[in-house]
């Protein structure tokens, strides 16, 4: 009995010596992952800005294609019309569209 109580008295007093260092190494890891988790949350806030700067710039040129696309189709009509009267040999070799044809008889 007296050997038992001794060997769990020297059990207990190995933990009990092994818990800083366990708790050491737990803390040390713990802010290691901290350290980590930070410097990806960094890197990721980063690369969203950069996406978010993109995208309005991309956002912005699709704007302006749309109101340049708008801008020629507008301006290639009277250009068409201009054409047809000036130059209507020019258009009589090619089959014509009904739209075209119809735009024709309008002028």
């Amino acid at each position: 009995m007296f050997g038992e109580n001794l060997h769990l008295s020297y059990q207990l007093l190995l933990e009990t010596e092994d818990k800083p260092r366990q708790l050491e190494y737990q803390e040390k890891h713990e802010q290691e992952f901290h350290g980590l988790l930070s410097q990806e949350i960094t890197t990721l806030t980063t690369e969203i800005e950069s996406l978010t700067e993109e995208i309005d710039l991309l956002s912005e040129l699709a704007e302006q294609n749309e109101s340049l696309t708008a801008e020629f189709e507008r301006m290639k009509k009277p250009v068409r019309k201009t054409e047809l009267v000036k130059y209507p040999a020019a258009f009589s070799s090619y089959p014509m569209s009904f739209s075209a044809k119809m735009e024709q008889r309008s002028l």
